[in-house]
């Protein structure tokens, strides 16, 4: 995996899609058809009040790719009305967590400071587009969710 640094505040998801599907960022935005800079809530300051973007948007493109990609929360949790909340009890949720990563490819999302934040993962080490650096998993990320990229046979 080589590390890409995102163009701006609002493209980490970007970026570390462009990572882990070993394409760049000006192809990405050309078949998303945005670059994420529209300002959706301008009364929030930088870089919150972008559109910015959401994995949802890659998934066209992850399946075009070859991949199929799983989402495994840290803390699964189901509500009723979003506001009672009750945590699935899968016994060592810490341990799960990483067997289930693995030596896997993906993202991981979580907060980072103040703002949600994404870094590629490339079965041992983060790539984290925003700091333009590689490092361990003992990071200053609050992850919240992996994505988890598996080859497809086809789609």
């Amino acid at each position: 995996m080589r590390l890409i640094r995102n163009p701006n505040a609002w493209s980490c998801m970007l970026a570390s899609t462009a990572m882990v599907l070993d394409t760049t960022i000006k192809d990405l935005i050309k078949e998303i058809g945005h670059d994420g800079g529209k300002i959706i809530f301008p009364e929030l300051p930088e870089p919150a009040r972008r559109r910015g973007f959401h994995i949802q948007e890659f998934v066209p493109l992850i399946l075009k790719s070859g991949f199929a990609m799983t989402p495994i929360e840290v803390l699964p949790c189901s509500t009723p009305d979003g506001q009672h909340q009750f945590n699935i009890p899968l016994g060592d949720y810490e341990l799960r967590f990483w067997k289930l990563v693995g030596v896997n490819m993906g993202i991981f999302t979580g907060k980072m400071r103040k703002w949600h934040h994404a870094v590629a993962w490339d079965g041992a080490r983060i790539y984290d587009p925003s700091r333009g650096i590689c490092y361990s998993h003992d990071c200053n990320l609050q992850i919240d969710c992996f994505y988890r990229f598996d080859q497809i046979k086809s789609f």
